[in-house]
């Protein structure tokens, strides 16, 4: 399918869009190292030997990547591919350090270099594997998060797909590792001017985690947000309201002061305002920016965002001195 070409910056955000808006990049990339290292999974019996060198220094690059320190993680998982590659350079448990040392890569922003080692690692995983294998899929994946940030969308997207036609092959169409590989190539779409397509890919992985975690599940409550956006992007406004109320109203799963229902009532707030239902954008905009500033911090990017919302809000339900004062507090705090 054509699409107009975006930019470098803009198809970054592909991999961190959702996420980046819980908290911050930094809780991304933390949320891309736990989701890397758990589909991973145990490698397969390699012998029966006692713990050796290398898999120490694996778990301490694990460990200290999970905390964010990833120049540690970096020099940790180097020295463990310098004792694994002892085994030969294709060996299985080379392919296991490189995927995770290409996660610390992209944590860095080195795409070049996490292109280089994923490329190795997907061709260990593939010869040693198999090219259905979940962990094979897991590096596949990774790839293509690296070719997102790059800009190569066409590369981004046909991994991608590989991937996710491989698990259905495998697994079948509800394979709960088709979630994140639906929910990045969803992104892709989206920022790629193709929310029409993204659509349906975010609706197959809600799907999934709903038959998987119940309608309750906290997956569920992400696959939902971004649902919501892509409805929004179309201007399917009431369909986004239904979805984003959904999350909104679940506070019982994530939380009253949870990031994600902040986002949820943002996206409502600002349908409303498209709608000029602009009490209602009000009460929901007030109620996101409360969350927002008791869980980042009141100088985090989503309480600007919010902040220009809510002093739209406030304009249009003829709040002129209300939204004044939040103008001056937008130019006190630097948004």
């Amino acid at each position: 399918m054509s699409r107009p070409a975006i930019s470098a910056a803009k198809v970054h955000l592909i991999v961190s869009w959702h996420t980046e808006k819980l908290s911050s990049s930094r809780c991304f990339i933390l949320a891309v190292f736990v989701a890397g290292f758990s589909a991973i999974g145990p490698l397969p019996t390699l012998g029966a030997a006692p713990e050796s060198t290398w898999k120490i220094f694996l778990d301490e690059g694990k460990r200290l990547g999970q905390q964010g320190d990833y120049q540690g993680a970096e020099r940790s998982f180097l020295a463990a591919l310098r004792e694994a590659e002892s085994f030969g350079p294709k060996d299985l448990r080379v392919g296991e350090i490189l995927n995770v040392l290409g996660l610390t890569y992209i944590a860095q922003q080195r795409s070049k270099d996490a292109q280089s080692v994923l490329t190795r690692a997907l061709a260990i995983r593939e010869a040693s594997l198999g090219v259905s294998h979940k962990d094979t899929n897991a590096t596949r994946n990774n790839l293509a998060n690296v070719f997102a940030m790059q800009g190569q969308v066409a590369q981004a997207e046909e991994l991608y797909q590989r991937a996710i036609q491989e698990i259905e092959h495998s697994a079948g169409q509800y394979a709960p590792e088709l979630d994140y590989l639906l929910t990045s190539l969803s992104r892709l779409y989206l920022l790629h001017g193709g929310a029409v397509d993204a659509e349906p890919l975010a609706r197959r992985a809600l799907a999934i985690n709903e038959k998987a975690q119940g309608l309750d599940g906290l997956r569920v409550q992400e696959n939902l947000h971004q649902l919501a956006s892509i409805l929004q992007t179309q201007k399917k406004y009431g369909d986004a309201v239904a979805v984003a109320f959904r999350v909104a109203i679940n506070r019982k799963v994530l939380g009253p002061r949870h990031p994600q229902v902040g986002i949820s009532l943002q996206i409502l707030g600002q349908i409303h305002i498209s709608q000029r239902s602009f009490k209602d954008a009000e009460t929901e905009l007030k109620d996101a920016l409360t969350i927002f500033e008791q869980s980042l911090g009141p100088r985090h990017s989503l309480v600007g965002e919010t902040l220009r919302y809510y002093a739209v809000a406030l304009r249009g339900a003829g709040h002129d001195a209300e939204a004044e004062k939040i103008q001056h507090r937008m130019r006190e705090l630097g948004f």
